[in-house]
């Protein structure tokens, strides 16, 4: 059994680490994002704070934050944007 699923169970937020087991194209995008020092980093990645996955053949559009399609990953804000996008995959998504 994964890392993360006994994280979970004892009540332990999951990490980068955890998220390259189970997803590691993900984790890597993350870590780079992390890693990035481009101090024009919101228009290099052009990322919101929302995901995107599919859903029975059907793209679906989750918002991190309210008004995430708004809101552009930055220097500022990225460790929040992993933290979030990190705590969605394992907490949130599973219950939608």
């Amino acid at each position: 059994m994964p890392i993360a699923c006994y994280k979970k169970l004892l009540d332990i937020q999951p990490t980068l680490a955890d998220l390259q087991e189970m997803s590691p194209k993900m984790a890597k995008s993350l870590d780079f994002i992390s890693k990035c020092e481009d101090a024009n980093l919101e228009e290099t990645l052009y990322q919101t704070f929302t995901v995107e996955f599919d859903r029975f053949g059907e793209s679906v559009c989750h918002e991190l934050v309210p008004e995430g399609h708004e809101v552009f990953v930055s220097q500022e804000n990225k460790a929040e944007y992993i933290y979030l996008l990190i705590d969605y995959v394992f907490n949130q998504q599973c219950e939608e």
